[in-house]
């Protein structure tokens, strides 16, 4: 008979496992029984951990033949264990073979297929809901659409009008630089203007939107979605996409295109401080040709661009809020893709722009 003692819970594991390993060497010279008893009462308490000690001690025994009768253990706690370990070994558990090159591709390149077919949809939907206001803009939330107004447009014309300046001034010295090498540093003020009418006004705008609004529209939706708000505008019967979509695009599309033309007045302001004081260029002639260089259709192909990057850069937004799902760091993560995503939207869109404009000799 084996007569157990003491107290077999996880905070006398060391001691167990020390005690046990010394009986079993002290045994293992000598010739085991054909049958044991283990006597539990005088255990003072008994756990889970406990109960493994002593599964495996009975497993040791009946691996060399000895028959074993236990005491009976309250809450059955050795029958627990026993199944649990029988579940354990007879699980087939197979090595995860990593991917190989060809299925990593094909895995890749079909996460971008359902992605692109996403943001289709999704881009469909934008449309829809847009066209849904037009016939009747009483379902415009306008109260919605002034403050994304506000946020998006009034509170980013500091920043896109410091961005504007600086960039004017960098592209002015360095067109300086080249044109002096063929005395030409007059037509500095026609490539500043043409730069920034038809590219740098609007693209550089657009990215620095995509980076404050687009994140900001990711940000505040996913936030709305961990806390079950979308839900509950859904039970309430008000479809999200009038509701949050549709005052953040239509914000966007009107100010955007403000802010680009701002991004344009403060440019020629930055050129013409570098043509007055490097150049000494006349504030009279800098005008002049300004005014050649500065056509109705340079301006036009700029503004003409602004739409479209405003409603690229406010769908991904709400997009990739309306994607967040579990955790608050999904929030941070889309926030992330919203933002490298508008920027990338709007750069192949610029470049489709530029393709169709020298196509079209435009």
């Amino acid at each position: 008979m084996i007569s157990l003692q003491g107290s077999w819970t996880t905070l006398h594991i060391a001691r167990l496992e020390l005690a046990i390993n010394r009986f079993w060497q002290q045994i293992s010279s000598q010739r085991i029984p054909a049958r044991c008893y283990i006597h539990t009462s005088d255990v003072d308490a008994l756990d889970i951990s406990g109960t493994l000690i002593l599964y495996q001690s009975i497993e040791f025994l009946k691996a060399r033949d000895c028959e074993v009768d236990v005491e009976t253990i309250e809450g059955d706690r050795l029958n627990f264990v026993s199944e649990l370990m029988q579940d354990v070994q007879d699980a087939d558990v197979k090595p995860e073979r990593p991917p190989n090159t060809l299925e990593q591709s094909t895995a890749f390149l079909a996460g971008i297929g359902h992605s692109v077919v996403d943001s289709l949809t999704f881009l469909g939907r934008s449309t829809l809901a847009m066209a849904a206001v037009i016939p009747s803009p009483k379902r415009l939330r306008f109260a919605s659409l002034v403050h994304h107004i506000e946020h998006t447009g009034l509170r980013a014309m500091p920043v896109v009008a410091l961005m504007a300046f600086l960039i004017s001034i960098v592209l002015a010295y360095q067109g300086t630089a080249q044109l002096s090498r063929f005395g030409a540093e007059i037509f500095t003020i026609d490539l500043v203007a043409i730069s920034i009418l038809r590219e740098m006004g609007v693209l550089l705008t657009a990215i620095m939107v995509a980076g404050r609004s687009g994140s900001a529209f990711a940000a505040e939706i996913g936030v709305m979605k961990l806390n079950q708000e979308i839900a509950a505008m859904q039970t309430l019967g008000i479809n999200p996409m009038s509701a949050l979509a549709v005052p953040r695009i239509t914000a966007l599309l009107i100010t955007l295109p403000m802010l680009t033309l701002l991004a344009v007045l403060v440019g020629f302001t930055g050129a013409a401080v570098v043509c007055i004081l490097s150049l000494d260029i006349p504030f009279s002639l800098f005008m002049e040709r300004l005014q050649a260089a500065t056509t109705l259709t340079h301006f036009m192909v700029g503004m003409a661009k602004a739409p479209v990057f405003a409603f690229l850069i406010a769908v991904i937004g709400v997009r990739q809020g309306l994607l967040v799902e579990h955790s608050a760091a999904e929030v941070g993560s889309n926030t992330t893709q919203a933002v490298v995503q508008a920027i990338f939207a709007v750069i192949a869109a610029d470049a489709v722009f530029s393709i169709m404009t020298t196509e079209l000799g435009i």
